[in-house]
């Protein structure tokens, strides 16, 4: 008997060593990969006429993937964070260009980003500026011609490439402004790694011209239920891609104004290890990384106040008590001056009956793009930089940052 009851004790212990072994962290390498926001192919950089005589696909984003591809190689899986194209002609004014050029523009564009990623696997999302593609145009398959610039699931590479996203993993809605159907959020696993993306609302008229700002109140519901479905124990690495950051700052709090309200915090609270990746933000070259990775993310606590992290800090372990990181994903274009511009310029009509000459089309001199690789311990983040200014070269190393998961 007690021969038996030893036995049965050390089968116990045997297993629940098992159970305990399972659970640790072991510093196992996932996946990779590279984010890509705003890189805003603008005007008459879209229609094939223009003075090149052809399509013109914003060169910071190539070199950028050409320079990670000689160094780094392929990603497991590559994020593009909206605003891909602006054909308007000027920010506050709806699109134009006929539908044909945007089919070819986005061919070229899903062309141009399926190099950097291995099985082409890239999650595409829509900012502010895709939504208001096409309004005026004559040939667009919604009402007023309106394309829809967030069909790279619907009718492009995300469901060939990542999987059919079953009814539960996919957020969508009916515009009622255009009658069309709009992927507003979708979850991917991909070896272990959960990543989400968060699209703005397509009928919010709050900005510009009919350009989607604000987040859906359907899409924060289905955000929260998959959060709870994926993660109950909080414990599971995830990266939420959305256009916008989840909230404006004011007095080092988050504040109930802005793309993403105080709305968002309720729900990622609980969920440790959750980095939301945004882009939207137009720096300037000298707030971009300098030296060091951790200048590009923001620790926050559970009620929203950012956390002292020192700007050349070299890691960071989330605690218990640890709120969501915020991830830039790089300065994709940077317009706040004609001087980071090179002399490419494309000039065409662009919804004139002139020809006009437009520093925005150029190829930015530099800008950065976000790199980081997945442990099941840790995740390491680092800057890439793209181009060449002033102190800034492809050769430049920015100091990583790793972050310590829960």
């Amino acid at each position: 008997m007690k021969k038996t009851v030893s036995i049965l004790l050390v089968l116990c212990l045997l297993i629940s060593c098992a159970g305990c072994a399972s659970n640790e962290r072991t510093g196992k390498k996932l996946l990779t990969s590279a984010c890509f926001s705003d890189a805003h192919n603008s005007m008459a950089m879209l229609q094939p006429d223009n003075s090149t005589g052809d399509y013109v696909l914003r060169k910071t984003h190539t070199n950028a993937i050409d320079h990670i591809l000689d160094t780094r190689g392929q990603v497991d899986v590559a994020l593009v964070g909206g605003d891909l194209m602006s054909d308007y002609p000027h920010w506050n004014s709806s699109g134009w260009l006929p539908y044909e050029y945007y089919v070819e523009v986005k061919k070229r564009i899903v062309d141009e980003y399926r190099r950097v990623a291995k099985g082409e696997k890239v999650m595409y999302n829509a900012g502010n500026h895709d939504y208001a593609q096409g309004e005026l145009s004559e040939d667009g398959p919604g009402l007023a011609g309106a394309y829809n610039s967030s069909d790279f699931y619907f009718d492009g590479p995300m469901n060939k490439t990542l999987g059919k996203l079953s009814k539960k993993d996919m957020h969508k809605i009916t515009s009622e402004y255009t009658e069309m159907e709009y992927l507003l959020g979708y979850h991917y696993e991909i070896k272990g790694v959960h990543f989400i993306g968060i699209a703005p609302d397509p009928d919010s008229l709050k900005v510009y011209s009919k350009q989607g700002y604000a987040i859906h109140p359907d899409t924060l519901t289905w955000l929260s239920e998959t959060l709870e479905r994926i993660d109950p124990d909080g414990k599971e690495i995830i990266f939420i891609n959305c256009h916008y950051h989840m909230a404006y700052r004011s007095n080092d709090k988050i504040v109930p104004r802005g793309p993403a309200s105080n709305d968002m915090l309720p729900i990622l609270h609980g969920h440790r290890n959750v980095f939301w990746l945004f882009g939207h933000v137009h720096t300037g070259v000298r707030e971009i990384a300098q030296s060091h990775t951790s200048e590009m993310l923001v620790h926050y606590d559970s009620a929203g106040t950012p956390l002292y992290t020192p700007a050349t800090a070299d890691s960071y372990t989330i605690t218990e008590y640890s709120g969501p990181t915020t991830v830039y994903m790089g300065a994709g274009r940077i317009s706040y001056s004609k001087k980071y511009f090179g002399d490419d310029i494309v000039s065409g009509d662009v919804g004139s009956d002139f020809l006009n000459n437009h520093p925005s089309t150029a190829t930015p001199t530099v800008c950065q793009v976000m790199y980081f690789t997945v442990y099941d311990d840790r995740v390491e983040f680092q800057s890439i930089n793209a181009g060449t200014h002033e102190g800034y070269t492809t050769d430049d190393i920015i100091k990583p940052y790793t972050v310590y998961l829960y």
